[in-house]
């Protein structure tokens, strides 16, 4: 006999980088400033652009575990539950 499983509601591939880039877009800028030795942020710039998620990296890696597992916490709930609604595509 032949089963079936239901799909997954929500297929969302979702990184904690995207969380880092998202939530705590402060801080990535601030990171990018010091990586670039730039004062102001411009992402028309392709340098900074390319460095972005290099910047989020360095930002996760620099949290203390309990503000990391929040993070990853937020991975897991928008696979289970799908993005806010603020964050969704329009």
């Amino acid at each position: 006999m032949v089963t079936q499983e239901a799909a997954p509601k929500f297929n969302i591939r979702i990184s904690p980088l995207e969380i880092i880039w998202s939530e705590y877009k402060d801080l990535v800028e601030t990171e990018l400033k010091q990586m670039l030795d730039i004062n102001t942020v411009d992402f028309s710039n392709p340098e900074v652009f390319r460095k972005r998620l290099a910047a989020a990296k360095n930002v996760l890696d620099n949290m203390n575990a309990g503000e990391q597992e929040e993070v990853f916490a937020k991975v897991e709930q928008y696979k289970e539950k799908g993005l806010p609604e603020d964050r969704q595509r329009q």
